[in-house]
């Protein structure tokens, strides 16, 4: 079903924080602080951060798959960035293990422990 990663976290080289920050920044325009309020984050982190990704990597970020993730998941403080994605992933999208890691373009086994570190972080705010 998910046989392609998607285009925005496919350059491995870059956390999930940075790829989003550049996406967001280079393709559709939005200023550090716009950023930074859709993501609930510092405006220094995501200055940080989208400028870590410039260093690291001189390849577009672009989005060509038709998968879509709602940016406001990542609001959510208590968790990281993958944590976020890897549980709104399993748990809305119903993907496993295997495909959330060919979608992000990281190992299963990271993954299965993002994901378990995240239920573990919400049952304990719970």
């Amino acid at each position: 079903m998910y046989k392609r990663q998607c285009s925005v976290f496919a350059d491995r080289s870059l956390g999930i924080l940075e790829s989003i920050t550049r996406y967001l920044k280079d393709e559709h325009r939005i200023s550090y602080s716009q950023i930074a309020r859709l993501l609930n984050r510092n405006p220094r982190t995501i200055w940080t951060a989208y400028k870590s990704a410039k260093r690291k990597s001189k390849k577009t970020v672009t989005d060509e798959t038709s998968m879509t993730v709602p940016i406001s998941i990542f609001r959510d403080e208590k968790l990281g960035p993958l944590e976020v994605i890897t549980y709104w992933l399993k748990e809305n999208a119903g993907m496993s293990y295997s495909n959330i890691a060919r979608v992000l373009n990281r190992n299963p086994r990271t993954i299965w422990t993002s994901y378990n570190r995240a239920v573990q972080k919400r049952s304990n705010n719970a």
